[in-house]
């Protein structure tokens, strides 16, 4: 069984026992609101008659809804809404920032951002060593690692905005989860890193990724994206693949999307 199989499966299992629990309650419910509604029937008092039926009809209801509930069924997850903010926050700096529509995903030291972390929440430490670098009109180049501070770049000259990518929180939940040579292939690794969007973390259907050693590139195609078009800024699934590869090939990964659903990561990028 595929990694990714037995991701879904493991979510699936996880869905199920949600899906029982919310059951059994709506069983439990119904029960007591059968045992009130006979005890009314049963009961000489019109008063105690009255609050029977209505614990009777408050169970039956109750029971009811819960056992045809089902969880994934709401609207808009909490996660869509919090990459909004920072999707929104992204766009608004590049407005201000006159940045260009470029994304520079660079690995960084592990510890470049030791002095920073200190001021930072203890969540920071489990980001991957990667950087999302966004160039301004007047920027020519990638900055050296020791100016990739978020969140502006050090030195004058770069002009260029440094984020922390979604991404990098991502992959370290992927690096956790997977068995992976900690040495692949550009070609194993896009592979893997497609089977972990979909799979380990549902940010697509599918993700289908072809990989051109000749000119250094990744191309995938995707089906499904959640979090809306590839287009905006620092979308998920551009973002863990493309820091998966500066990762684990020690280099930048320069980002473009061609569509909603296509896009490049290409990693022989020369500064």
């Amino acid at each position: 069984m595929s990694r990714a199989n037995r991701w879904r499966r493991a979510e699936g299992d996880a869905e199920r026992a949600a899906a029982y629990d919310y059951r059994r309650i709506g069983v439990g419910l119904a029960v007591v609101g059968v045992i009130a509604a006979v005890a009314a029937y049963l009961s000489p008092e019109s008063q105690s008659r009255a609050v029977l039926l209505v614990l009777a009809g408050i169970g039956v209801y109750g029971g009811l809804l819960l056992f045809w509930l089902r969880t994934g069924t709401t609207g808009a997850r909490p996660t869509d809404r919090v990459y909004d903010a920072h999707a929104s926050t992204l766009a608004a700096l590049a407005a201000d920032r006159d940045l260009r529509d470029t994304r520079i995903y660079a690995p960084v030291d592990a510890d470049a951002d030791a002095e920073l972390a200190e001021h930072l929440d203890e969540a920071d430490g489990s980001f991957a060593p990667v950087r999302l670098f966004l160039p301004a009109e007047s920027d020519d180049g990638l900055p050296p690692q020791s100016a990739l501070r978020p969140i502006f770049a050090d030195g004058d000259a770069y002009d260029g905005a440094v984020v922390y990518p979604t991404g990098a929180a991502l992959w370290e939940a992927f690096d956790e989860m997977t068995t992976a040579d900690s040495s692949p292939s550009p070609t194993d690794l896009a592979g893997h890193l497609a089977e972990g969007a979909v799979g380990g973390f549902d940010l697509a259907d599918g993700v289908d990724v072809e990989v051109n050693l000749d000119d250094g590139s990744v191309t995938a195609t995707v089906t499904g994206a959640r979090y809306g078009s590839l287009t905006r800024p620092d979308h998920p699934i551009p973002s863990f693949l493309a820091t998966g590869l500066a990762v684990g090939l020690d280099r930048p990964v320069e980002v473009a999307a061609r569509g909603d659903a296509r896009f490049d990561c290409r990693f022989h990028w020369e500064s």
